[in-house]
């Protein structure tokens, strides 16, 4: 699917790829072990830590997304948000409408010195676990589509591939094309519609 959106005429140049990954939470949820121990934890009190921006936390919490922490002795070495309201995806420019059974996952990070520890696809598969047990359907999760280990981790958590998304834009014309859709997620991007 394409959609065409003209908003006002400017002078720049944009564009950005995503690949969508969805994990049905009617499956067994399939854990991971990480090859270091962490503890992973959910609360807003993680929001005080310096590496987070105060406006978009302040935003995030008052709108009721969850971060995920995970620790090793004490440490902070990744994190992750969750949110089942509708946001803003920066990266294609367009709302993404958060079906009222389904979670989105969002701006996880590990902090580069526990990179490759399994520590990315564990987190992940702890929200999909703390979903679960609240009765959600779906949970997303997407990442840049020339973000290599960022998918690695996605596909590690055992989340499917359901869809591309390549956005454009050109001078204020802008430009969505929708592929390669499968499974049955909700969720849609506005421009979808």
């Amino acid at each position: 699917m394409i959609r065409f959106r003209f908003s006002c005429i400017n002078n720049d140049i944009k564009k950005g790829s995503l690949r969508l990954y969805n994990y049905d939470l009617n499956n067994p949820i399939q854990f991971i072990t990480p090859l270091i121990d962490v503890e992973i934890n959910n609360s807003v009190r993680y929001s005080n830590f310096s590496f987070f921006k105060k406006s978009n936390i302040k935003e995030r919490i008052s709108r009721g997304d969850n971060i995920f922490m995970a620790f090793t002795n004490g440490e902070p070495v990744a994190y992750l948000f969750a949110t089942t309201k509708d946001i803003w995806v920066d990266e294609i420019k367009d709302w993404l409408i958060i079906s009222p059974d389904e979670v989105y996952l969002y701006d996880a990070l590990t902090f580069p010195k526990y990179r490759g520890k399994m520590i990315y696809p564990t987190i992940i598969q702890h929200g999909v676990e703390y979903y679960k047990e609240l009765c959600f359907k779906n949970a997303l999760i997407f990442t840049k589509s020339d973000n290599r280990s960022s998918i690695e981790g996605i596909e590690n958590a055992y989340f499917k591939f359901y869809k591309d998304v390549k956005f454009l834009s050109i001078f204020g014309l802008k430009l969505w094309i929708y592929k390669n859709r499968r499974y049955c997620v909700q969720s849609r991007f506005k421009n979808e519609f």
